[in-house]
This record gives C-alpha cells, sequence and structure tokens, in this order.
C-alpha cells in the first residue's frame, strides 16, 4: 500500500509526518514485525511509527539514513522532531510558549498568520560573514532551525533539544596503508548498495573530480543502468566536463550534459523560491540546472558530497598545514609576504593560486578561530565594519562570529588544527551549505539526492584513519585517490582538484555588471537601509576595474538584495 501522510500506528496513537530516505529500512521491519506490529503500508515512514513505539526517541539511534520528521504522541501529548545525523534534511519551527510550528522549509512557516517577518540582525552577520545563515539562527527572529543529529520534545509545557550523536575519535588511530584502502573502497560499495533502493533508474550528479567519480565507480559494479549528468561553463578554468565524459565513458553511463550560458542568472527568481533565506553560495544556480536536467531522467540522483571534508579535499587543509610554520617566522617576514602578496593582481580564474596565497597571509599568523573564519568570510571582521550602515551596526552589535564557530572548536578533541579544521566544516560548511544547495535545489525538482560518503557508519569509520595517511604533505585526498587507483582512469586520479565553482568574478566585470550596480546603487534597491552606499560603490568599481576580485561578495550582496524583495517586500521578481 502507498505512502500518504500522516501515517499511523495500529491504535493510531501515534502519528507521523516525514521527509527522507531509510536506507535500514527492510532489516528493521522484520525486526519490528518480529515483535508483533502490524504494517498496513508498505513504507519506511511506517517503520519509524513503530520504530518509536518501542524505543521512543532513542530510535533514531536505530536509523541509517536521511530524515527529518515529526511524531505527535497521543499517548503522552508529545510532540517529537528528529533531523538526521549529518544534516541532509531540513527542519525549522517555531516555539513561543503557546503553540509549535514546524516544516521543511521555512516559506511554510512563513505561512502562519501570527508570524512576523522581522529580520534577525545578528543572523544577517552571519550570513555576511560565512555566506548562509548556521543552526539554530533563521533569518527571521523567532524561527530556528534544529541541528543536524539533533531531536526536540515539546510536551505544551516546557520542551527539551538534545543531541543523540557525535562524531568521534579513537585514542589512537589504527590501521596501515593498505588496510584503509581496502577498507575504504569496501565501504563505500556498501554506502552505494544501501543507496540503490529504488524501482526506477538512479542517476549521478557527475562533476568528473575524485568523489563522484568513485560514486559512480562503485554504483557501475552493482547496476547496469547508470544515468550521469554534469554541467559545465564556457570560462575553461570553471569545466569539468572533459574529465565526466571521460568517467561516463569509462563506465558506459548514460551521460547528458550542459554548458551554463552567461544568461544563466535569470534562473535567480527561481532559485530565491528554492532558498528561503540568503544564500551566497554562487554554484546554487548550476546545481539547480543539473537537478533540472537529472529530473527529465530520473527522480533519485547519488552526489559525491562529503569527500572533501572526510578526505582533506579542501585548500584550506593545506593552508592549516602551512599555518603552523607560517605562525614560527618572525614577524618582519610575515609582514613582508603579506605586503607582498597584497601587490599581485587578482584573478577570476578558479583555484587561484593567487587568491590562496593573499587569503592565507592576511589571516595565517591570527588565533585559530579567527584564522579560519577569515579564510572561509566573504566578509571579515574589518570589511563588515565598512560594509554595514550605522544603523545596521547599531542593530548587529558586536561583528564577533568566534561564537558560531567557537563551540565546535572547542568540542573537538583533537588538539590539532587541521584535525579541528576539518571537524569544524563537518559541523558547518558542510550541511548549513553544501547539503543545503543540494537539498533545495533538487527538491525543487522533486528530485531525490542521496549521498553515500555520508552514510554516518562511513563517517565515523573516517575518523579512524591516521591524519599522516590521509592527508601527507600537502597532497589533497591522496587516500581516497589511492584507494580509487584501480578503479578509476588515471587522468582522473593525477587531476588536481577543481571544484564546483561558478565565474562570478567574470560575469560581474561583464554582462551582469551592470546588473549589480543598478540592484545596489539604484534608488529602489531594497537593501539601501542596510549597507554604506559608498562602500558599496566602492568595491563594485574595485571589481569592474580589476583591481581587487570581490565577485563571491557581490554575489553575496546581489542575493540578499533579492530576497529582500521576495520575502520582506513582497516583491515580484524578474531579471
Amino acid at each position: 500500500m502507498g505512502g500518504g501522510q500522516p501515517i499511523h500506528n495500529e491504535e493510531e496513537t501515534v502519528w507521523i509526518v516525514y521527509n527522507g530516505e531509510l536506507y535500514n529500512h527492510e532489516d528493521l521491519r522484520v525486526e519490528l514485525e518480529g515483535l508483533g506490529h502490524r504494517y498496513y503500508t508498505n513504507t519506511d515512514t511506517e517503520t519509524i511509527v513503530h520504530l518509536y513505539e518501542e524505543y521512543g526517541p532513542a530510535c533514531v539511534e536505530r536509523m541509517n539514513g536521511m530524515f527529518a520528521f515529526a511524531i505527535w504522541d497521543a499517548r503522552e501529548k508529545k510532540v517529537f522532531l528528529a533531523r538526521d545525523r549529518l544534516g541532509i534534511k531540513p527542519l525549522y519551527y517555531l516555539r513561543d510558549g503557546e503553540k509549535l510550528v514546524f516544516a521543511s522549509e521555512l516559506k511554510a512557516i512563513l505561512e502562519h498568520p501570527d508570524i512576523p517577518r522581522a529580520v534577525d540582525y545578528s543572523a544577517l552577520n552571519n550570513y555576511f560573514t560565512y555566506g548562509y545563515i548556521g543552526s539554530p539562527d533563521t533569518v527571521f527572529e523567532g524561527v530556528e532551525k534544529l541541528p543536524p543529529a539533533h531531536t526536540l520534545v515539546e510536551d505544551g509545557v516546557e520542551s527539551s533539544i538534545k543531541r543523540y550523536w557525535r562524531i568521534t575519535f579513537p585514542k589512537k588511530p589504527y590501521g596501515d596503508e593498505a588496510y584503509h584502502i581496502e577498507k575504504i573502497g569496501s565501504l563505500l560499495s556498501e554506502s552505494v548498495s544501501r543507496r540503490l533502493m529504488s524501482d526506477v533508474p538512479l542517476g549521478v550528479f557527475l562533476s568528473g573530480g575524485i568523489d563522484s567519480s568513485a560514486i559512480v565507480a562503485a554504483m557501475s559494479e552493482l547496476s547496469d543502468d547508470v544515468k550521469t549528468f554534469s554541467v559545465g561553463f564556457e570560462d575553461q578554468s570553471f569545466n569539468e566536463l572533459e574529465y565526466a565524459k571521460l568517467v561516463a565513458g569509462e563506465f558506459g553511463t548514460d551521460h547528458h550534459e550542459f554548458v551554463v550560458p552567461m544568461n544563466a542568472v535569470e534562473l535567480l527568481p527561481k532559485i530565491l523560491e528554492c532558498f528561503d533565506e540568503p544564500f551566497a553560495d554562487s554554484s546554487a544556480l548550476p546545481t539547480y540546472i543539473v537537478s533540472q536536467m537529472a529530473r527529465t531522467s530520473v527522480t533519485v540522483c547519488l552526489s559525491g558530497d562529503g569527500g572533501d571534508e572526510l578526505f582533506a579535499g579542501y585548500d584550506r587543509y593545506a593552508g592549516s598545514k602551512l599555518a603552523s610554520a607560517y605562525g614560527k617566522l618572525p614577524e618582519p617576514l610575515r609582514k613582508t609576504a603579506h605586503w607582498f602578496t597584497g601587490l599581485l593582481p587578482a584573478s577570476t580564474a578558479n583555484k587561484s593560486i593567487v587568491n590562496f596565497a593573499k587569503r592565507f597571509t592576511e589571516a595565517g599568523d591570527l588565533p585559530e578561530v579567527e584564522r579560519y573564519t577569515d579564510w572561509i568570510s566573504f566578509f571579515n571582521r574589518e570589511k563588515r565594519g565598512e560594509l554595514f550602515s550605522k544603523e545596521t551596526m547599531k542593530r548587529v552589535g558586536k561583528l564577533e562570529n568566534i561564537k558560531y564557530l567557537d563551540r565546535f572548536f572547542r568540542e573537538c578533541p583533537s588538539k590539532d588544527f587541521l584535525v579541528k579544521t576539518m571537524y569544524v566544516d563537518v559541523k558547518t560548511y558542510l550541511p548549513e551549505d553544501l547539503l543545503t544547495k543540494v537539498d533545495r535545489a533538487s527538491m525543487a525538482h522533486s528530485l531525490e539526492v542521496r549521498v553515500p560518503f555520508l552514510d554516518h557508519e562511513f563517517v565515523e569509520y573516517a575518523q579512524t584513519i591516521p591524519m599522516n595517511l590521509k592527508f601527507p604533505g600537502l597532497k589533497l585526498k591522496i587516500l581516497l585517490k589511492k584507494a580509487m587507483k584501480d578503479r578509476l582512469p588515471k587522468k582522473i586520479i593525477g587531476r588536481r582538484k577543481q571544484g564546483f565553482g561558478v565565474p562570478v568574478s567574470a560575469w560581474f566585470k561583464g554582462d551582469l555588471k551592470g546588473v549589480a550596480y543598478d540592484l545596489l546603487l539604484g534608488n529602489d534597491s531594497s537593501t539601501r537601509d542596510f549597507f554604506n552606499k559608498s562602500y558599496l560603490r566602492k568595491i563594485l568599481d574595485e571589481h569592474s576595474s580589476g583591481r581587487v576580485d570581490h565577485g563571491q561578495r557581490i554575489w553575496s550582496l546581489v542575493f540578499f538584495d533579492l530576497w529582500m524583495r521576495k520575502y520582506v517586500n513582497g516583491e515580484r521578481i524578474s531579471l
């Protein structure tokens, strides 16, 4: 039978609404039926109901999957909310002593007549630092996001929020290289296999990088019907279609690709529909396009998200290693390095070594949390001080963002800055940016995306790998590449990481230059009271002249302006 929600238990005393996929559903069903539970559907949704009956809130500890759900327990007059361990699925809520409102989308919460659309200025500060608003905050006062790996119980008198899962580290990592090469391959295949539950063909988002290529390799061993979907750009420093086509040819997939045109920015109004909050990751645009393309052929896709965080795939991890040595240099040498990199012209190319050097020397000798924040920030503390108007500064208060990240740095049991950086990425950047981007863009097209690298058992295993194997020297993702060496083309194994970037810097120096000036400096700007207009003009002029690359900053400002027009002012958006 079908799974029209809400789903209930046998006595109709426990009811659930649910978003997600439970990969160990069949095993749990056998166990639960053995305990006497009678199913009236064939769904994993009903499995969660019966699991809750047996184990209460601890039911989440038995679940392997991606999920956000709400259970009404009529027996105890309680509402139970839960979100999966890594934050693949979203869950918003508002509680004010009189009511509890929850939904998987913020726009659904806003449909409630008693919820004002008052912008939270501290969240605004976070947005212009990180490009997203991290849990538990949202852009609107009073509305919160349930953090990953947390549950909430509300009984009408009080509510309690608890974390039910943590990333743990062994006292001493174990295993030699051969052991981990074999283990990575076998566990990844198991994780992919779990995610192939479907009555329809499945696809893969294929970038041509090591992560998505590894997923294709594992999936091709388990299925003869693999469809792959890729997007690229005319700017070759951002274009990976050559590599995606190579992998697709190697495994004989049914391959589809699309080159993103400059006028794809016209999709921004549709992207605003997906992202209820300001969201500055410009790769949301190609993610939206590849999701739209994939949905014409499949209803489920796999993605390679999580590989960078687990196996050291970002340039900032190299920076984390270099920082300890850099901090020991005499101050005059550090100042000289900073001065010299400041003289270098900005580059609009993807993965520019010049831009990396500029950012590294700006923050390389700061305390750990501040260093990390400056490396990843759109506007660092000094630049936000210039960006915000006097009125905004009064409402924001202190420009510090240390509290949000500091708790994750402090809870990481390792003292190694590199390990801390990778841990913080899993707790913040991964769920709040990458997974948010994929979930919103894919669900806009009713496409389900599953993430094999983020099987929680695989994540737990990855913490047991000695760092000298995972990231020896400055070679990013070397252990994962070794594990896939015999399963992928040499050209894929040997290539430098490119990343899923978007050439916004070039766009804002070209055809989109006028769009940015008009939106941010025009008389009808929706954000004129938030920002210092002279500073906006300064960064637009610096960028268009090529003196400084402000492309990502301008994108974050343009998105926020359009978001304000739509969600606060109620305007109809068109470009």
